[in-house]
Parts: C-alpha cells; structure tokens; sequence
C-alpha cells in the first residue's frame, strides 16, 4: 500500500494523492484551475480562491519578515550569540523554502504552472530541495529549543558550551545529514510519459521505488521530520516554562519579603527571549502537526481507497498551507514576544528613527548602548 505523505510535496508540493498516481482526477481541486461552472460546488470554489489568494500573501509577508529579521539580529549586535546564529540559519531556510516549495506549488494550482514537469533537473531537485529545507528547519527549532533550555538551566557554563562557533558547526551538520538523508530522492525522481502523449508528468520512477516509499520511506521521514523535533520540542519547552515559573517564584517571594531585585534588567530580558522561544517553537508545532496527523491517519486511506472528496481535498490544502506558514510567521512572533528586538526593528524604521535618537545617545552616554550587549549576555539574550 503506498500511503501518502503529506510532508514530501509529492506532485508539486500539493497533489495529495498517493506517489504512484500520474493525475489527479480532473473533478478535483488540484486540476489546473479554469473558470467554474454554475454547479461547481462552494468547497470547490473556496479551495480555488484560497489558493489564489493565500499563498501571495504568505510569499510577500513571509519574505519582509524573514528578511527584516536578519537585519534586526545584525542590528542587535546578537548576531555574534549563538542563539542568534539559529535565528538567522533558521530565518534563510524558510526563505528558501517560501520560493522553492510555496511559490511553485501556487503556480501550479492557480495557473496550471508546473515547474517540476518542465526540466528533469526541477523534477529531480524541487522535491529533494523542500524535503530538506522542510526538516532542516524542524530541526533547527529543535537546536534553538535546546539551545535556550541550556542557558537557562545552566546559565554559568552555557557561554562555554554553547558558542557561535560550535553553533555554525552544528547547523553545518544537520544540514549535511539532512540532505544526505534524503538525497534518495534525486534518483527516485523522474519525468514519465501520461499515456501515449508526448506530455510528461514529475513522478516517482518506478513500482519498486513507489513501494519503496509508502512502505519504508514514508514511516522514516515522519519519524525524522514530525515525532522526534516535537517530542523533544515539548519537552524542551517544559523545562523553560519550569525555570520561568520558578524564577518569577522566588522573584514574587524576595519582592513580598521587601528584598531587592538584583540583576532585574537581565532577569527581564532572560525571560522575554524564553518566552520568545517557547511562543515560536510551540507555533512551529501547532502548525505542522495537523497535517502529519491528517495525512497519516485520515487522508491516507480514503486516497488508497480512491474516495477522496473535495472537502477531504480542501481540508488538505487548509492544513498544508497551515503549516507552510511556519515559514513567514517567526519574524511577528518575535516582534509579540521580544522587547529588545521590537525596539531594534522599530528603530531602523526612518519614522522612528529620529525618536529614538535621543534615547539611543542617553544609553550610549551612560556607558551602554541598548544595541550592544556584554560578552557574558550574548549567549543569553535574543
């Protein structure tokens, strides 16, 4: 039985249907979009619209986002933390998978553009590109979790662990064995001839691999991609959440005692940045997770029994574009979460600008600029 996987862009990112089928029924929400007729039913018509309509908008906020946040970090002088090493490592993959996986899949939807059919050198590259990217960027919320659970669990040896060179060496890493991992599907990809036509269509190549893939590769990457990143995500993220509640225990405790707060500055921006990972790495698992249990679960077995139906298909798309969003939403979740990154995002505006101008020589004056940190900060705060 060949399952579906709805995380390997099977068909252009978007086909929902097993490896092994050439077309998708022409009754169905995935045919290359045509003006609809009277009968067209609204779960039909409200598929059409939203991918006409969606992906633009993730394309153009998700590439402001991912950009503004790599100018912010450098901006914030962070840029040398480790912490801030993920976020920028983390910022360029989803870029990347914006345009490589998000845009070639609403052309094809909405104008009937199939990149992945026109070049064997697309067919073979796009779905080993979006498999990588997709599960680097899993895994790299996975490091920036992990990351930030070290730091505040052991904030004294954290500058000694976690450095920005090991940092750089731990992103090259993953990135390799990512794409090693899946470098499988450079060969299993193939153009084949649709019936006797000269047409061609971007499939898996042949019987043995397609088995290949619902029987074995299928289980694998969902083991890699979805259920390790979020078991060790949440339980990274309830390590945080102890240690915040903890210190705003014994804070709340030396306040009603009449003691003072030391260090409160840097308790504050400790916990803003915790709270900035826990929002961020919880997002990117309510976001793709539905979809892995749709698809593994539900979707699967209706389109191996072949009794899709267009709501079926327009749950699909809902959750597949769900979960493309992870990669345009971390820039506002920063911006909601973190104070000194709003401030320096803010401060780079030419409306501010002049505003805070003051304020920037105030602090410079004082012996400390709010875009500098100290060396023992930097592998603390965002």
């Amino acid at each position: 039985m060949a399952e579906v996987n709805g995380l390997a862009f099977n068909n252009s990112l978007g086909a929902g249907s097993s490896p092994n089928t050439e077309e998708p029924p022409e009754n169905s929400s995935l045919s290359a979009p045509r003006s609809p007729p009277p009968e067209l039913s609204a779960v039909l018509v409200a598929d059409l619209w939203l991918w006409r309509l969606y992906p633009p908008l993730l394309l153009i906020l998700g590439t402001f986002g991912n950009c503004a946040t790599i100018a912010t970090l450098r901006r914030l002088r962070s840029g040398w933390s480790s912490i801030s090493v993920y976020l920028t490592a983390l910022a360029l993959t989803d870029t990347s998978l914006l345009y490589s996986g998000l845009l070639t899949l609403w052309l094809r939807q909405s104008f009937g553009v199939n990149i992945f059919s026109r070049h064997i050198v697309a067919c073979k590259l796009f779905p080993w590109l979006n498999n990588s990217l997709g599960t680097l960027s899993a895994w790299l919320v996975v490091c920036l979790t992990l990351q930030r659970a070290a730091s505040v669990i052991w904030p004294h040896r954290v500058s000694v662990i976690c450095t920005r060179h090991r940092s750089y060496v731990v992103i090259g890493v993953v990135s390799v064995i990512i794409g090693l991992l899946y470098s499988h599907m450079i060969y299993g990809y193939d153009l084949q001839l649709v019936g006797q036509g000269p047409s061609r269509i971007c499939d898996l190549r042949s019987a043995e691999y397609s088995q290949f893939w619902g029987d074995i590769w299928a289980r694998v990457d969902l083991f890699i991609y979805s259920i390790v990143p979020s078991v060790v995500i949440v339980g990274g993220n309830g390590a945080l959440v102890w240690k915040l509640a903890a210190s705003t225990r014994r804070a709340t405790q030396k306040l009603s005692a009449g003691q003072s707060l030391q260090n409160d500055d840097r308790a504050k921006k400790t916990s803003s940045a915790t709270i900035t990972v826990i929002v961020v790495s919880l997002t990117f698992v309510c976001f793709s997770v539905p979809l892995t249990i749709y698809v593994n679960s539900v979707f699967s077995k209706i389109s191996d029994r072949g009794e899709t139906s267009p709501f079926q298909y327009l749950v699909y798309n809902s959750l597949m574009l769900l979960y493309l969003s992870n990669f345009a939403v971390n820039f506002y979740l920063y911006c909601l979460t973190g104070s000194r990154f709003r401030e320096a995002f803010f401060s780079m505006l030419p409306c501010w600008a002049n505003g805070t101008t003051n304020v920037k020589r105030a602090a410079t004056t004082k012996g400390t600029s709010i875009y500098s940190v100290s060396a023992s900060e930097q592998n603390h705060n965002t």
